[in-house]
């Protein structure tokens, strides 16, 4: 298999075969069928309890209908700046959460660093800019005040 992402590849034969499997017959649609209800049930089982389960179609709706789920559209979404999400998944998790931004933070090994200075401020634009803040892009002292991020 091969999983640089989950739709740059064909299916596998085995997924290709129980998806025929699955498809035999008629069954009720929109989530309303056996098959659905039984994944369901099993999500559940995995998590342990009473959930709702949303199934996509790609890893990035995942991602970004998960996000979506967590943060307002007001909100920020603090991730490193190597992460998936932040350089993969492109514009999704704005789409989806109707607005959030994503804040990328510095670190060693993959992992946020907790000392970095990272706010949303201005680009050169005006425009909203949800990157680590440049000593050059610092925002005015009321933007500071309210939109200044703590890391501890």
């Amino acid at each position: 298999m091969h999983f640089v992402s989950d739709n740059q590849a064909g299916a596998h034969p085995a997924v290709l075969a129980a998806v025929t499997e699955a498809s035999a017959g008629n069954s009720a649609g929109y989530g309303e069928d056996p098959l659905t209800a039984a994944a369901e049930a099993a999500v559940r089982d995995v998590f342990e309890t009473e959930c709702d389960v949303f199934f996509v179609t790609t890893g990035t709706a995942a991602n970004a209908l998960s996000l979506s789920a967590l943060c307002p559209p007001w909100g920020a979404i603090y991730c490193h700046d190597g992460a998936h999400i932040q350089n993969d998944e492109n514009t999704a998790v704005e789409l989806y959460t109707g607005g959030a931004k994503m804040v990328a933070i510095d670190g060693e090994g993959g992992k946020p660093d907790p000392g970095t200075d990272a706010r949303p401020h201005r680009d050169c634009d005006g425009a909203w800019c949800a990157q680590r803040t440049a000593r050059r892009h610092q925002p005015l002292q009321s933007e500071r005040v309210r939109y200044r991020v703590s890391l501890k």
